[in-house]
């Protein structure tokens, strides 16, 4: 059972101890059916987890929490109320919540694996979302100077396998990024893609393909 089901399920929960309405999946939860790019509000987030709990309910709180920054903002002339979950406020929320996942990889593995902070400086330092194996080697050798030949590889291999980058499969226009494809193995790629969840805290330059 994946993270919408388990929210949804806890939500309608509570609902019925409440006696409030249930809802038959998440999007009904906010004021628009689509984002930009006519993305679901439920996609648009989903794409932006490693599909934990924690992730989804990580950023529906900050969600709530800005809609409630808003509404208690003293600058409003006019009372804001909201009848569902504002759209715009997942927008809002978003450099809150990809600083906060930022800090939950490194506080992962900071200890086994010190070089996770230059290998997400030097995602941050090539500056897009998508980039090729030789512009992160160029960019790691600047950070780490005594990065051995062949390094790269295992360092690609590294962030694949915990969703901190994807890649494509042949044609496909799907990037592959462990968490949604647990069964994914690693693939030496021409280009790779940065989690959508990390694009807002490195704040790269979106390569114009995935909301």
């Amino acid at each position: 059972m994946g993270p919408p089901l388990l929210l949804l399920r806890r939500i309608n929960y509570f609902a019925k101890e409440n006696n409030i309405p249930t809802i038959d999946n998440l999007d009904d939860l906010f004021d628009k059916n689509e984002m930009r790019q006519r993305t679901k509000p439920t996609n648009y987030l989903l794409k932006r987890t490693m599909m934990r709990p924690r992730d989804l309910i990580s950023i529906m709180g900050r969600i709530i929490e800005t809609m409630k920054d808003k509404q208690n903002d003293p600058f409003n002339d006019e009372a804001i109320i909201f009848e569902k979950l504002e759209s715009q406020s997942i927008y809002d929320a978003e450099p809150g919540y990809s600083d906060w996942l930022k800090k939950e990889i490194i506080d992962e593995w900071a200890v086994q694996k010190p070089i996770i902070h230059n290998l997400l400086n030097a995602l941050q330092n090539n500056g897009s979302t998508n980039f090729t194996k030789e512009a992160l080697e160029k960019e790691l050798t600047i950070l780490e100077e005594e990065l051995k030949s062949g390094d790269i590889t295992d360092h690609l291999r590294f962030l694949f396998d915990n969703s901190i980058i994807g890649f494509k499969i042949g044609s496909s226009k799907e990037w592959r990024f462990k968490c949604f494809y647990p069964t994914q193995g690693f693939v030496d790629s021409d280009e790779y893609r940065v989690h959508e969840g990390l694009v807002r805290v490195l704040n790269l330059r979106e390569n114009r393909e995935a909301e």
